[in-house]
This record gives C-alpha cells, sequence and structure tokens, in this order.
C-alpha cells in the first residue's frame, strides 16, 4: 500500500543535481553541439531545431556537464517544468536548464513522471521568485519530496504511463505527416506550378492537349500512366476527380510582378484576400468572466507541429466576459497567426474560440475554403516575420499583410484544393480529439498511480475503454 512507500527527495534519488552555463558560449554555425535551454525540453524529449544555436567541440568541452545515459533536464528559468530524458544528444545547458542524474537503483523512467506531475508543477511555480522571469532553485529541487515505491511498482507505473505516451506520440506523427502532405499538394500547385508546367512540356513535346491533360493528372496524383490506367478501371470516382482537377490548370505561363506564373492567374496582395479580426482580454479582476466553457486563445495554446487545430485552450472565459470584452467568438475553420512578441504561429479552430490581442483571427474574404486559406498563411508567414515592426516587441500589424503578394487562382481549382485536402486536415483534427482524450486519461492517472491511490489493474480498465 502506499501508506508503506518512503518518503523521499531529489536529493536522496539523485546522484548529482546541477544547472546549466551562467554565460554564453561561443557560437558556430558549422558546430556539431546545441546550445539548449528550457524551451528546447517538451514531452521527454529534447528538442533541436534550425534555430537552435550551435558551438564547436572546443566550446562543448568547456562547458559541458556530466550528462549521463541516467540524467533527466528540467527548465528552472523563464519556462518552468519542462521535462526531458538525456539520450546522448550532442547537447550541453543554459541557466534555464538543470540536469539531474538519477542513482541506479531508482528508475529513471518513473522520476520522469514524478517531476510532470502536478504536485512537483504546482511546487515549483508557488515558489518561484523573481517578477517578470521566473526562477527556481537547486535547493528547491533538491528538497523537492514524494513518496517512492518498490522498483516493481515503479517499473509498472512507468511501463502503464510510457504505453499512454507513446499513443500520443504516434498521433502526433501521423499528424506532422498529415501536415506535411497537403502542404506538399499546396507547394505543387500554388508554388512550383507543377501541374501547369507538366502540360507545357507535354505539349512542348509534341503531345496533343489529351497528353498534356494526362501529364497534369500525372503532376497532381504521383502516377504514372499504367497506373492511371488501372486507376481509371479499379476507382473510376477518384479517376474522374483527377481529370477535373487537371482541367483547371492552364497550359501556359504568363509574365507578373511576382515572374512567371499560370495564365489568367492574378497577383493578390494578402490584405486583398482575406479578413482579419482583432481579439482581446476580459477584465481578469472580473471573476465572473472567466473559467467559463469558452475557448479563450493565446501564444501558450499554439499547437504542437503537426497538431494544427486548437480544441482546448489553457483559459475559458464565461458568455459574461465574451459580451463584455473585446474579444469575438472565430467560427470553426479560423486561421489564428500570434501578431505580438512571438509571431507568426499558426492555429486552425476546430471549436469555436475567443483569443487574446496579441492574435489576428484570419478568415478568406475571396471564397476561398479553411484549408487554402491556411496553407496560404503558412506560405505567407515567413516574409510577415521579417517586416514586422515595434522597437520593443516584434508585432505584426493590419498593414504588414500589404507587404505580402501571392499568384491567386481561379475559385473553381480553389475549390477543387479543398476537397482535394479535406480528408488530410479532417484526419488531423480527428487524431487531435483522440490525443485530448489519451492526455487528459493520462494526466488523471498520473497523480493517482504515483501516490497509489490507484493500482495498475485498475488503471489498465481506463484504457480499455479506448479500444
Amino acid at each position: 500500500m502506499s501508506c508503506n512507500w518512503p518518503v523521499v527527495s531529489l536529493q536522496e534519488i539523485s546522484s548529482r543535481i546541477g544547472d546549466g552555463l551562467h554565460g554564453t558560449p561561443k557560437y558556430d554555425e558549422t558546430g556539431e553541439y546545441f546550445f539548449i535551454n528550457g524551451n528546447n525540453l517538451s514531452n521527454g524529449k529534447i528538442l533541436i531545431t534550425d534555430k537552435t544555436k550551435r558551438a564547436s567541440q572546443v566550446e562543448f568541452e568547456k562547458h559541458k556537464k556530466e550528462l549521463t545515459d541516467r540524467s533527466i533536464l528540467v527548465s528552472i528559468n523563464g519556462t518552468l517544468g519542462n521535462v526531458a530524458l538525456y539520450d546522448g544528444e550532442n547537447v550541453f545547458l543554459g541557466k534555464s536548464a538543470c540536469y539531474l542524474n538519477v542513482k541506479p537503483n531508482v528508475n529513471k523512467l518513473y522520476i520522469r513522471y514524478v517531476l510532470e506531475s502536478s504536485h512537483f508543477q504546482n511546487y515549483i511555480h508557488s515558489l518561484a521568485t523573481g517578477s517578470t522571469i521566473k526562477n527556481v532553485s537547486l535547493k528547491l529541487i533538491r528538497d523537492y519530496t514524494f513518496k517512492l515505491p518498490p522498483a516493481n511498482v515503479q517499473e509498472k507505473v512507468s511501463n502503464t504511463l510510457a504505453s499512454l505516451d507513446a499513443q500520443i506520440d504516434i498521433n502526433r506523427q501521423i499528424n506532422q505527416t498529415l501536415e506535411q502532405i497537403a502542404q506538399a499538394i499546396f507547394k505543387s500547385w500554388f508554388v512550383d506550378f507543377e501541374p501547369v508546367k507538366a502540360k507545357i512540356n507535354a505539349l512542348a513535346a509534341g503531345g496533343s492537349e489529351e497528353d498534356a491533360l494526362l501529364a497534369a493528372m500525372q503532376a497532381i496524383s504521383g502516377k504514372n500512366k499504367a497506373q492511371l490506367t488501372r486507376l481509371q478501371t479499379d476507382n473510376p470516382e477518384h479517376y474522374n476527380q483527377l481529370r477535373t482537377t487537371a482541367e483547371l490548370f492552364p497550359s501556359a505561363m504568363q509574365d507578373s510582378e511576382l515572374g512567371e506564373i499560370p495564365e489568367g492567374w492574378e497577383v493578390k496582395k494578402l490584405s486583398e484576400m482575406v479578413e482579419l479580426i482583432g481579439g482581446g482580454t476580459p477584465k481578469k479582476s472580473e471573476p465572473s468572466f472567466w473559467n467559463g466553457h469558452i475557448c479563450w486563445f493565446s501564444v501558450r495554446d499554439v499547437p504542437e507541429s503537426g497538431n494544427i487545430f486548437v480544441i482546448d485552450t489553457l483559459e475559458k472565459i464565461t458568455d459574461d466576459g465574451l459580451q463584455r470584452s473585446s474579444t469575438k467568438l472565430l467560427p470553426i475553420g479560423t486561421t489564428i497567426i500570434t501578431a505580438r512578441g512571438t509571431v507568426g504561429k499558426l492555429a486552425l479552430t476546430g471549436t469555436p474560440t475567443a483569443m487574446n490581442q496579441s492574435c489576428y483571427g484570419v478568415i478568406s474574404s475571396d471564397e476561398s475554403g479553411p484549408y487554402f486559406n491556411y496553407l496560404r498563411l503558412c506560405k505567407a508567414v515567413e516574409t510577415l516575420q521579417r517586416n514586422t515592426h515595434g522597437a520593443v516587441f516584434d508585432t505584426i500589424t493590419r498593414s504588414t499583410f500589404e507587404t505580402v503578394s501571392q499568384p491567386n487562382p481561379g475559385i473553381s481549382l480553389r475549390k477543387q484544393f479543398e476537397t482535394f485536402v479535406r480528408p488530410q486536415f479532417e484526419r488531423i483534427k480527428s487524431n487531435v480529439a483522440q490525443v485530448k482524450i489519451l492526455s487528459e486519461l493520462r494526466d488523471s492517472m498520473l497523480p493517482k498511480l504515483l501516490s497509489g491511490d490507484i493500482g495498475i489493474d485498475e488503471s489498465l480498465k481506463g484504457r480499455k475503454v479506448l479500444g
């Protein structure tokens, strides 16, 4: 029983607890070692991006810490409580992260879940110091106490929670792949103009209009002639959809301010193709405005890569808060873009959602569908970020949307594209809902398993419900 489990501190179960470099290393864009901070830790993993600073081996050797296969990393400055297992990555730590080297007789994965528990997270957030940037001392980390069950229980608890995490990761990976597919189709049709170029090449080689049409169908589907012939027999409905889509692409290019674009397409400013909706924050001092049922989006709610859809938010407001503030309820399918501080992060509303004033809701004003609209915003983000304003914070303003121009195809092709990619987006949305269910189950089980309030057999009953 849990009442017999000893209470231990993190100091007692660790051979060493230390923090990262209090300073800045010499960066080297060609270096093979990465300088990471708390923001690089997420869901038990170290995240390395193309924006992560690099350094040489010489610099790494100067500043490296005693990271081993027993190390767990925790963010303790600025962003608090992110956790990752160290797995031999070529990294060294900044001051916003600390490390715990868990003793061999303690299950490292179990300690990860201890650190992710609401009990530990509440502990560090409630005791953190600093008026602007919150900080947690190593002493607070060392002094944290919790119940430690026998080794066999540690293993069972860890395996149960890790199984749920694995299911969540699979859904997230599927979503990343699905978004990449949708992005690739958009790029092929509306950036690289591959179906148009396929028609042009077929005609230039002496082919007929029918040959050009088949070439465009191949570019759209990725199938060769023989595969298209089989598709016509096996799935005539899909074949006809491909043919209809290919017919919507012209077979010539024209000059424009952006260079050559497909014949008949227009170049338009983004501001001419979308409508921007501002946000707002109900008074924090008015309790009746908060803890309601309406999702209220801020930058903290930006989905992880691939998940795209927002179906839940950290904070919610009431009908009163919505009606008595400048925030507005965005319909499902609205693209949200973060516009101040952290700029250019995108999300799609999967449920009616309000948002704060640091974001814009972006809906189509030219009859484009929500998924085409989202993907053209994805294409525009880099330019929007580059053209931000603001002396203190980078800010995307309404005028920033006038700095982006894009080729705009006819409405028939845009609608056909929407039909083409809708299955990918709907599956992503379904997977996001499944991740939410799994995450809620995991989060509800976590404190009960760690405290011994429920046993492993009881927890498994909840998992069987998911089928």
